[in-house]
């Protein structure tokens, strides 16, 4: 074992007047002692530091040579090192810590400090797709039912209600146990937490309690983004295109779902309400024989928890845009529609904001 010179001169000098059978005991020990304070006023003061989080103020910037993404980095117990820091894109060190582009690209940057690299972002240069400014807020309420359950009429009837005073309520039925069964519903009831029926559940957030008040105040809602829809028959396919405008920058990813939903579909419908005379269902039967179904779940045309929209298309005043296609066999095109919504994340819980459009139509931002 190599030793400093001068440290094992300080430590044989202290250890020469011990006996014997204590030096064998002792030698150890001193050395160590000995040799860590040599080393600890050696130390290099770039190893104390282990992590370094770089942190971007947005991860999308327009292809217009003046916007401007700007980096920083922070220590792990909140310390700002970024004039101390250096920033790479793409490997290529940035001479200052923001960036800005004329060319679409998608590029890879992160900070070094004192040799320790963080975790790499991916940022994205786009090109502006001007979309308008404000939107109007609309609220989407999935009714998770089935023609076996008695109660599930009341719902709908109310959601229905509530749609007919107001065109910015758009529902969806969720079917479970009939043959209208939607075939990922178990995973749905599964991911928002469905224990009874009938249960809708207001913007993939909570429960709804069955108020129009409570639908009313989401409509109060400031909206984000808006949705314009654009479809066309081709075939027996229906070509589906949505864009998404932002009204605000959303620095995090979003998830785009679009639903296609059939009207008019007659099934017997069990109803426990056939004896009580302030139903709408009273009387009607127990099954209603001609019940009519509507606005129920047929298809998803993306992941039913969300198809990522990227963080750095979530820009304000910019649009995104998906091409989408389904099958419309077996289905009744004239009573098909097509609802698109937005999430706050993948798999997450908050629709941000709905649109709707009859198979065939066009929507408009609005």
């Amino acid at each position: 074992m190599h030793k400093p010179e001068y440290c094992v001169c300080q430590f044989l000098g202290m250890v020469k007047n011990f006996n014997q059978m204590k030096k064998s005991l002792l030698f150890f020990a001193l050395f160590s002692l000995f040799l860590v304070s040599c080393q600890t006023g050696n130390e290099d003061p770039e190893l104390s530091v282990t992590e370094v989080k770089l942190t971007l103020n947005k991860f999308g910037i327009f292809s217009d040579g003046e916007d401007k993404i700007t980096f920083s980095a922070e220590l792990k117990d909140g310390t700002d090192v970024t004039l101390e820091s250096e920033f790479y894109l793409d490997n290529e060190l940035l001479e200052v810590n923001e960036y800005s582009s004329t060319t679409v690209g998608n590029h890879e940057v992160y900070a070094l400090y004192k040799k320790v690299k963080s975790h790499v972002e991916i940022i994205g240069v786009i090109e502006k797709q001007e979309s308008p400014a404000r939107f109007t807020t609309k609220v989407l309420v999935e009714d998770f039912t089935g023609s076996w359950c008695g109660y599930c009429p009341r719902v709908a009837y109310k959601l229905e209600e509530a749609a007919n005073k107001n065109p910015n309520i758009i529902s969806v039925g969720v079917h479970y146990g009939d043959k209208m069964e939607y075939k990922l519903v178990n995973q749905m009831i599964s991911v928002y937490g469905i224990t009874g029926f009938p249960t809708a559940v207001l913007n993939r957030f909570s429960a709804w309690s069955e108020s129009e008040n409570e639908l009313n105040l989401s409509l109060t809602r400031e909206a984000g983004l808006g949705i314009a829809i654009a479809t066309a028959q081709n075939g027996t396919d229906l070509d589906v295109t949505v864009e998404v405008g932002f009204a605000k920058t959303y620095n995090n990813d979003l998830a785009l779902v679009v639903y296609l939903v059939e009207d008019g579909i007659v099934d017997p419908q069990r109803n426990y309400m056939n004896a009580d005379a302030t139903s709408p269902w009273y009387q009607a039967g127990d099954p209603i024989s001609n019940y009519v179904h509507n606005h129920v779940l047929r298809v998803a045309l993306t992941d039913i928890f969300g198809y990522t929209i990227p963080n750095y298309q979530t820009l304000e005043r910019n649009t995104f845009t998906a091409v989408l296609s389904a099958s419309t066999l077996g289905y009744n095109l004239q009573n098909l529609h097509v609802v698109a919504f937005v999430l706050e994340a993948a798999g997450s819980k908050n629709a941000q904001n709905v649109q709707i459009v009859k198979a065939g139509q066009i929507v408009d931002f609005d």
